[in-house]
């Protein structure tokens, strides 16, 4: 993977900004991910309830160091969606927020990492998984649905190079989130920047709320992505009358 190819090389850089201001660099980021990957097993199948937070994505980090195949669920999928997932796929290890009263009887937690917990399924199972296999993602974050995408570690080395260069992305860029990383976009902005050492601003406010924007020009951000909606929310609060010198693109 282009990203754990490249993120050593950034250590002192910083690599996730939080709403709260927390800086936290691409060395401590990768000291959270040694943490986790050290309480999972090699290549087995993980759900990652995603949020755009930074245990999200050191947990992110630490599944692609222990080759996992990760599938990537919206932290707000409901119990019944998500036990559905789980009879259907059967992962041996899920990451979510603690604070979800979800009961999944057949998983104990493991491993504590701030506000989300790794829970491992408690019988031993025993699925045979693709070597090339890497993700598991909808095209438009999950509703429950057992149809994925399939990703394999060449389309998501290609895809991050190839959106780097067409885009230019440079170290100096400064991204905000503004999609769910179980996107394929959201997560394609996330993997784009960590590879070239740049900066994520992690936010999960909508682009009509003031927080964003003050998020948006306290931290200089160079660029953030969107779906049309999201383009026809910014032309209706009128995006193109701000002077944002700091924005490279959205």
């Amino acid at each position: 993977m282009p990203i754990l190819e490249n993120i050593n090389k950034y250590k002192n850089e910083n690599a996730l900004i939080s709403e709260e201001n927390e800086i936290i660099n691409y060395k401590t980021l990768l000291n959270f991910s040694d943490e986790i990957s050290k309480k999972i097993k090699k290549r087995c199948l993980v759900f990652l309830l995603s949020g755009n937070n930074l245990e999200t994505i050191a947990g992110y980090l630490a599944f692609i160091k222990s080759d996992c195949v990760i599938s990537l669920l919206d932290e707000k999928i409901n119990e019944y969606n998500l036990n559905k997932l789980i009879s259907v796929y059967k992962p041996q290890f899920i990451f979510l927020k603690k604070n979800k009263n979800y009961s999944l009887k057949k998983y104990s937690s493991v491993f504590s990492f701030k506000n989300y917990e790794l829970i491992k399924y408690k019988d031993e199972i025993k699925i045979k998984i693709n070597d090339e296999l890497f993700l598991l993602i909808s095209t438009s974050g999950s509703t429950g649905t057992p149809k994925y995408v399939r990703q394999s570690y060449k389309n998501i080395r290609e895809n991050t190079k190839s959106i780097s260069e067409y885009l230019k992305i440079l170290k100096s860029d400064i991204a905000i989130t503004t999609l769910p990383m179980s996107y394929v976009y959201g997560l394609s902005i996330i993997n784009t920047h960590l590879n070239v050492g740049g900066s994520i601003v992690l936010n999960n406010h909508s682009i009509i709320n003031k927080k964003f924007w003050d998020l948006l020009q306290k931290n200089k951000v160079s660029t953030f992505g969107g779906v049309p909606y999201t383009y026809q929310m910014l032309d209706k609060i009128n995006f193109y009358k701000y002077k944002l010198k700091h924005l490279k693109y959205t």
